[in-house]
C-alpha cells in the first residue's frame, strides 16, 4: 500500500507585550539597579536544502531497500558475505540520512542500495543453494541407509516432493522460495534419520531390558516419537527438534544400561588379569598380555568419556584375551612341569638300575672300557648296523 507524506509547514507567532509604567507610581529609592545583560551573539542557522517534495516514488524506494536490508539479515547474508552487504547498508543509509532533504540525493541513494542488495541477494543464494542441494542430495541417502523409505515410506515422501519443489522453485527464480523450501526438505530427511537410529537404541533397549536403569527417560523418549510423529508434514520445525531430544533421550537409556553390564564385565576383566600376573604372564607370554592389556585401558576411555557401550564390548574383548592368555601360559606351565617330571623319574630310574647291576657284578676301577665320559668310541672298531 502506497503511503503518502502530507508536509506541514509551520510558521512562528512573535507576540510582543508592552509594559507601561505608572506615573504616578515612585520609584523605590533604594532599589538596586538590575545588571544589564549582554545580549547573545546571533549565530546564522544553516540553510536548508531545497529540494522536491517527498513523493510516493521516493517512498516506495525508501521501503523497498529495507525489505532487502531485512531479507538479507533473515538469512544470514549480512554475515555471509559481510564486505558487499556492507557496502548495500552503507547506500541504503545514506538514502535516509537525507530522505526529506535532498530528494535527488536520497533517491540515488536508494536505488545503488536495491541494486546492491539484489546483486548480493541473487550471488549468495546462488551459492547457498549449491551447498543446500549437497547437502539435501547426502541426508536422502543417509535417510535410504537407514531405512527410512521401508519404515516410513509416506513420511519419506514428503521429503523428496519437498526436496523437488526446492528445485522447482530456483529454476523458475524464487530464490528466497527455493531456500526455505530446501531447508524444509532437508529438516524432513534429517527426522526420518533421527528416527531411525533412536528406533535402533529402542530394540537394543528392550532386547537388553535396560529400560529398567532409565525408566523416566525411556517414557519421555516415546512421547518425542509421538509429538515428532504428529508434527511431521506440517510443523517440520517441531517434528526436528523432537526427534533430536527422541534421539537423546534414547542414547541415554541405552547408554545407562551398557554402563551396568561394563562394570560386571571390569569385575571380570581385573580378576582373569590378576590369575595372569599371579603366573607372571606378561613375561611369559608379552605380546599377547600387552594386547589384552590394550583392550582394557581403551575401556577405561570409553568410560570416562561416558560412550559405554563402546567400554562394554572393550571389556568383553580384554576378558577374552586375558582368559587366552592365561590358559595359553598355563599350558605351557604344566608342560614344562611334566618334561621335568618325567625326566626326574627317568633320572631317579636310571640311578636306580646302576645300583643294582653294581651290587649283583661290582666293576673294577678303571675297567677297560669304560671311562668317566659319556661316550668314548673306538674309530678303529666297526660299528654293527641295527637291524
Amino acid at each position: 500500500m502506497k503511503k503518502s507524506i502530507v508536509l506541514v509547514s509551520a510558521g512562528f507567532l512573535a507576540v510582543v507585550f508592552m509594559l507601561s509604567a505608572c506615573k504616578s507610581a515612585p520609584k523605590p529609592v533604594d532599589e538596586p539597579k538590575p545588571a544589564e545583560t549582554p545580549a547573545a551573539e546571533t549565530v546564522p542557522a544553516e540553510p536548508v536544502k531545497q529540494g522536491k517534495p517527498i513523493d510516493e516514488t521516493l517512498t516506495a524506494l525508501r521501503d523497498r531497500a529495507g525489505e532487502l536490508s531485512s531479507e538479507t539479515k533473515k538469512y544470514g547474508i549480512d554475515t555471509f558475505m559481510p564486505d558487499r552487504w556492507n557496502d548495500a547498508e552503507s547506500a541504503r543509509k545514506a538514502g535516509l540520512d537525507s530522505y526529506g532533504i535532498d530528494y535527488d540525493t536520497s533517491k540515488s541513494a536508494f536505488e545503488n542500495a536495491i541494486v546492491l542488495f539484489e546483486s548480493l541477494i541473487q550471488d549468495a543464494f546462488n551459492q547457498i543453494a549449491a551447498e543446500l542441494e549437497a547437502l539435501i542430495v547426502q541426508a536422502r541417502a543417509d535417510a535410504v541407509a537407514a531405512g527410512a523409505p521401508e519404515y516410513f515410506p509416506d513420511q519419506f515422501a514428503l521429503a523428496d516432493e519437498s526436496a523437488e519443489s526446492a528445485r522447482s522453485k530456483k529454476n523458475d527464480g524464487d530464490l528466497s522460495g527455493s531456500y526455505d523450501t530446501a531447508q524444509i526438505a532437508l529438516m524432513r530427511y534429517r527426522t526420518l534419520i533421527n528416527g531411525m537410529k533412536a528406533l535402533a537404541l529402542k530394540d537394543s533397549v528392550d532386547r537388553n531390558d535396560f529400560a529398567q536403569y532409565a525408566p523416566e527417560e525411556y517414557d519421555q523418549a516415546h512421547a518425542e516419537f509421538d509429538k515428532a510423529t504428529a508434527a511431521y508434514g506440517t510443523a517440520d520445525a517441531v517434528a526436528y527438534e523432537a526427534s533430536i531430544e527422541m534421539l537423546r533421550l534414547a542414547y541415554i537409556v541405552n547408554n545407562q544400561g551398557f554402563k551396568q553390564w561394563s562394570f560386571e564385565e571390569k569385575t571380570k576383566a581385573d580378576e582373569i588379569r590378576a590369575l595372569c600376573d599371579s603366573i607372571k604372564a606378561a613375561k611369559a607370554s608379552k605380546e599377547a598380555y600387552a594386547r589384552a592389556q590394550s583392550a582394557y585401558t581403551k575401556a577405561v576411555a570409553y568410560g570416562e568419556a561416558n560412550t559405554w557401550e563402546q567400554a562394554y564390548f572393550a571389556y568383553t574383548d580384554s576378558v577374552t584375551q586375558f582368559a587366552s592368555v592365561y590358559q595359553e601360559v598355563t599350558l605351557k606351565r604344566n608342560a614344562a612341569d611334566l618334561a621335568i617330571t618325567a625326566a626326574k623319574a627317568r633320572q631317579q630310574e636310571s640311578t636306580g638300575l646302576a645300583q643294582q647291576a653294581d651290587e649283583l657284578a661290582p666293576l673294577p676301577e678303571n675297567a677297560e672300557g669304560f671311562s668317566d665320559e659319556e661316550y668314548i668310541l673306538d674309530e678303529n672298531v666297526p660299528v654293527e648296523e641295527t637291524k
